[in-house]
């Protein structure tokens, strides 16, 4: 067959396909080409031998047909100019779409998308060429591509009686490809490069069910829930997301964001909590699939109304795995408005305070995550507590007032390290056990919160000298810093538990009761003369021969006319410390003696009286604990 010449004008074709999903009785796919112009040149068709291809122009109208007694719709535009070929099967020309309306053939997917694509509108203009041989097909493309007026619901719900409407989900005013190029060719990777993106008025919304799930995760469900079945189960274990090659080449010259917006909605949370991004501007540079070489960032925007967004550095978000070197900032975020979180999660309502933070995450080239994130929290104040079956019960009170300032103000630092390519990984999940383990900390070493969030030392145990109420001079310079500390947390109070060791301190017990008698006997003398009496060695000496003389002692030494004999002074010493009786009411006046020393130690540093509480004395039992124990005194911060 060889027609030289046809022309159509004014032509209308129309297609209906009611095979689509029977079973939901819906009404068939029908589309329409009208207004058509086709020019035909040298058309030929003998079978399978080769022909020259013909010359056709088209242009035409697309579109649903009319309802019975209106105008049809203006629909989109439509327009070939160049060559097809029947035998081989080749296309290569110039090809113009216009507002062509994607709703049209989503009929055919409908079954296969959790979302309803109310309108779209899709367009390109360039060239197409398109070959087919036994080896494959092979399709090479360039001009510019633009999707706009793009419209996603949810679905609508129906129930007993009433239905759901469905709810706007994602959308766009228009997403442009410039210097669109796509090319696929048999046995090899197939490549799009794009020389310039911009998307404008982009429109997402975010929403948490009230079942914890978010409402993005259903939109990649693509299959019918059998044949997903079976094909999970055919389908060997998958390599991780982050590792997986991209099945093509990807080159962009840049990316724009113009006037974004993001509404998130949590219902998962009573009272619900909502909040949005807005003002959402950036760009993005050039990036490529076969490199790890990374494309400047840059995006700014607005959180919740009130905070400041920016995200500035560097991404590539096509390579395997990703390539990130970024830095976050978001600045006074207004915490009220987090009070349901706060009162599901922590038991008590947000009365005021402001959050900041200051993130930076990179990740290398073997997938390799290392993040740092520095929370700053001004004014925080819990208000009312709330019943809540999910908070948690560790005192978040109290760790708020152990990492606050005087300011008011908490500054603490997350940092995360980790691998994106081990599917368990989760940042959040990190980030949630960060701030779990500063809660534990409040209860299990509250004075570590005091000295850098929760990694500094421990100042919460005072240590003393053997059998004595006598600070360490390591545990004196601990002091200065508790001081400090409770200096820069008026909300602060603290109680003081001295502890002391029957068994363990006896020696020391009675070595310092000894020595606590000189020193009496030394003051006793300076009275008397009117001078300072040192502990020198001789007058130690004289004394203790005091001291021993006057000592009714059992066991002590005699001569044959029953007078006591003089004996060496360490012989003397011995004696004098045996007859010492060391008690547990002994050590619980040691333990109290403890306690007091740290208390005057605090008060002479500046610290009110009235915010220092001393606890029971505590006797310790020799042997309970598995490391060895010292003498001591522990500080408990409480909240008044």
């Amino acid at each position: 067959m060889q027609v030289r010449s046809a022309t159509l004008d004014d032509g209308l074709l129309q297609f209906a396909d009611a095979s689509l999903h029977p079973e939901q009785h819906l009404p068939p796919l029908r589309a329409e080409l009208r207004q058509v112009r086709l020019d035909v040149q040298d058309f030929a068709w003998f079978g399978d031998h080769p022909v020259p291809p013909a010359r056709v122009t088209l242009d035409a109208r697309i579109g649903r047909p009319a309802a019975a007694g209106s105008q049809a719709p203006r629909g989109g535009e439509l327009g070939w100019k160049g060559t097809l070929g029947a035998s081989p099967l080749a296309a290569s020309g110039n090809l113009r779409v216009l507002r062509f309306p994607v709703a049209l053939v989503t009929p055919w997917v409908a079954d296969r998308l959790p979302v309803s694509l109310l309108r779209a509108e899709a367009g390109y203009t360039g060239h197409v060429d398109v070959r087919a041989a036994p080896s494959g097909v092979t399709v090479t493309t360039s001009g510019d591509a633009l999707l706009g007026d793009v419209h996603l619901t949810t679905l609508a719900t129906a129930g007993p009686g009433s239905a759901a409407a469905p709810e706007e989900l994602l959308g766009w005013q228009s997403l442009s490809l410039k210097g669109l190029k796509f090319a696929l060719k048999p046995g090899a990777t197939p490549r799009l490069d794009v020389a310039q993106v911009e998307l404008d008025d982009l429109f997402a919304r975010v929403l948490v069910t009230e079942q914890g799930r978010l409402n993005l995760q259903d939109i990649g469900a693509a299959a019918p829930p059998d044949a997903a079945a079976s094909d999970a189960a055919a389908a060997p274990e998958p390599a991780t997301a982050a590792s997986a090659p991209l099945p093509i080449v990807v080159n962009v010259g840049g990316i724009r964001l113009v006037d974004g917006r993001v509404d998130y909605t949590d219902h998962f949370v009573r009272p619900n909590y909502s909040a949005a991004l807005t003002e959402l501007n950036g760009s993005l540079g050039a990036f490529s699939s076969t490199s790890r070489d990374m494309a400047p960032l840059q995006l700014h925007g607005r959180a919740a109304g009130t905070a400041i967004l920016d995200i500035t550095g560097q991404v590539n978000p096509v390579a395997r795995p990703l390539a990130l070197d970024i830095e976050a900032k978001a600045s006074d975020l207004e915490l009220a408005p987090l009070s349901p979180y706060a009162g599901k999660y922590a038991g008590f309502a947000i009365e005021r305070g402001k959050l900041s933070m200051d993130v930076a995450y990179k990740i290398a080239a073997d997938g390799r995550l290392e993040a740092k994130n520095q929370v700053i929290l001004n004014q925080l104040t819990f208000g009312d507590a709330i019943a809540s079956p999910t908070a948690t019960k560790l005192p978040v009170r109290l760790a708020v007032a152990l990492l606050k300032d005087r300011n008011g103000v908490i500054d603490i630092n997350l940092p995360i390290s980790g691998s994106v390519n081990d599917p368990q990984f989760s940042v959040g999940g990190i980030v949630v056990k960060l701030l779990v383990n500063l809660l534990v900390k409040a209860v299990t070493s509250p004075f570590a919160l005091l000295s850098g969030g929760g990694n500094g030392p421990d100042l919460g145990v005072v240590e003393f000298r053997p059998g004595t109420a006598a600070v360490t001079d390591a545990s004196a310079a601990g002091l200065d810093k508790v001081a400090s500390a409770l200096a820069d947390r008026p909300a602060l109070q603290l109680t003081i538990t001295g502890t002391a060791d029957t068994q363990v301190e006896a020696a020391d017990a009675r070595r310092e009761a000894v020595e606590a008698q000189l020193r009496t006997m030394a003051h006793d003398e300076s009275l008397r003369s009117g001078a300072p009496v040192a502990l020198a060695p001789a007058t130690r000496s004289a004394l203790l021969k005091t001291l021993y003389r006057q000592t009714r002692l059992p066991d002590k030494p005699r001569n044959v006319l029953g007078m006591a004999k003089d004996l060496p002074d360490a012989d003397m010493e011995a004696l004098l410390r045996k007859n010492v009786v060391v008690s547990d009411e002994t050590m619980r006046q040691q333990a109290l003696a403890r306690a007091l020393a740290v208390r005057d130690a605090l008060v002479a540093k500046g610290i009110s009286g009235d915010r220092l509480f001393l606890a029971a004395p505590g006797l310790h039992a020799a042997g309970a604990d598995a490391t060895p124990w010292t003498p001591r005194a522990t500080l408990s911060p409480t909240m008044p």
